[in-house]
């Protein structure tokens, strides 16, 4: 759901988890993701998650994600994806977040109350 989630925001952005730019490809590869349940949740029960920058590094960006029944906190998680250059025939490797990219992003924030 957090996943989902991420790309529904980058979305919002209008960026993505694929991009491109002169130099090639750019993902958003997951190194994190934690979650802390609160209250239980049942099968096909509709949520609200709501997502906002809780970490920015030079590389990364940390997710913070709240997720609401009725108004009613469920679960907490964190989720942080490092930007990296993916490369055709080798391995990805981190990168700066693209200043083209770092303008689209708000600064970080605390979970909203």
């Amino acid at each position: 759901m957090m996943e989902e989630a991420e790309h529904a925001y980058l979305r919002h952005l209008e960026l993505g988890v694929h991009l491109n730019d002169e130099k090639g490809a750019i993902s958003w590869p997951r190194v994190s993701a934690t979650c802390d349940f609160k209250n239980a949740l049942r099968f096909q029960d509709e949520i609200e998650i709501e997502v906002f920058i809780a970490e920015r590094g030079a590389s990364s960006i940390t997710y913070g994600f709240r997720f609401l029944k009725e108004e009613k906190l469920m679960a907490e998680g964190r989720m942080t994806s490092v930007c990296c250059r993916m490369g055709d025939n080798g391995p990805s490797h981190a990168i700066r977040i693209p200043d083209w990219i770092a303008d689209k992003i708000p600064a970080p924030e605390n979970s909203p109350s």
